[in-house]
């Protein structure tokens, strides 16, 4: 039997680190950034607000793996709400339609993508180290997504129809 995971919300400078990603593409700084992170923007459940966060990812074709490595976030919880969100990775936006995942073959299939393509992808090994001494070892975080006693939630998100990408202010 599995128990859906939660993991305490990071506090403190560990928080402050794991917002920078919206941050620095806010800077302009997308393009720099390329693929390492998306930026998901979902509708806050109950302000209605636009709410951004940085994650890592994992790409199947034209569908996005996001994964909730500290249980069901407020992003989650957002989108699941509404699951009408925008995606951004690196310069590219797009529109798109997020779902859990419960189908435990495209669960298991997610995870195994995104293990794979994460370790690539992230925070550079300079801030890996920083992360690390404030108690977050992203790489032990990755392994993590193909425990199958860990119910983590999994998130796909399909690019709508039509929708070929766009460019915002």
């Amino acid at each position: 039997m599995t128990i859906p995971y939660a993991k305490p919300k990071p506090r403190g400078m560990l928080r402050l680190l794991l917002r920078l990603p919206p941050l620095l593409y806010r800077r302009g700084l997308a393009g720099r950034m390329g693929p390492r992170f998306l930026l998901l923007t979902t509708t806050g459940r109950r302000t209605g607000l636009a709410r951004t966060v940085g994650l890592n990812y994992a790409r199947d074709g034209h569908t996005v793996y996001v994964i909730s490595g500290f249980g069901r976030t407020d992003w989650y919880r957002n989108l699941v709400a509404d699951p009408v969100v925008e995606v951004q990775v690196g310069t590219e936006r797009w529109r798109g339609l997020a779902r859990p995942v419960s189908d435990p073959t495209e669960r298991e299939r997610a995870g195994r993508l995104f293990s794979d393509q994460a370790v690539g992808q992230g925070p550079p090994r300079a801030v890996r180290s920083l992360l690390h001494r404030l108690g977050l070892d992203y790489e032990t975080e990755v392994g993590r997504v193909r425990d199958p006693g860990l119910e983590l939630p999994i998130v796909a998100i399909e690019r709508s129809s039509g929708g070929r990408g766009y460019a915002t202010d």
